[in-house]
């Protein structure tokens, strides 16, 4: 190889670096005008960009808040036909097992109830006429009603001798 070639090689070599270095400061200082331009109408285009933005925000804010209220609307529902269902797959259970319902052991708890005072009524009877001094030739006691009649009664047959 010649000297000469190679020397040319070096020029041009040291040609490419100077304009690879000359086009790397102009792109940095490119760069730097735009962020100096970006800094100055920056502002102003972030508060434009935020104006724009603002309606949006509140439409899909609108959307978000309707979509939240059917969500517990949907949930309500759920737990409301999760309840009943429960409340009939027991009562059905119960039933299959001969077990009294609350409905039943009102019902029951009533009558029995019923059943109660009619037999006080009955118990209070006897010491009420035992009171009034009514008895019959038995020794037990009459309604006084019962035995005014029969002496009326008897006052007014015909005697047989």
């Amino acid at each position: 190889m010649s000297t000469a070639t190679s020397n040319d090689r070096l020029v041009a070599a040291l040609r490419v670096r100077r304009r690879a270095a000359t086009a790397g400061r102009h792109l940095w200082l490119a760069s730097l005008g735009a962020l100096a331009t970006l800094g100055e109408g920056g502002r102003g285009l972030v508060h434009r960009l935020a104006e724009r933005g603002g309606p949006l925000a509140e439409r899909q804010l609108g959307r978000v808040q309707e979509a939240g209220r059917r969500a517990v609307r949907l949930a309500a529902g759920s737990r409301d036909l999760a309840r009943e269902t429960l409340q009939y797959e027991a009562h059905r259970a119960v039933k299959r097992l001969g077990v009294m319902t609350e409905e039943d052991l009102k019902a029951f708890t009533a009558r029995l109830e019923t059943l109660a005072k009619k037999i006080d009524d009955m118990a209070a009877a006897p010491a009420a006429v035992a009171a009034s001094g009514n008895e019959d030739a038995t020794g037990a006691t009459a309604p006084a009603a019962v035995k005014g009649r029969g002496r009326q009664q008897a006052a007014a047959a015909p005697k047989l001798n």
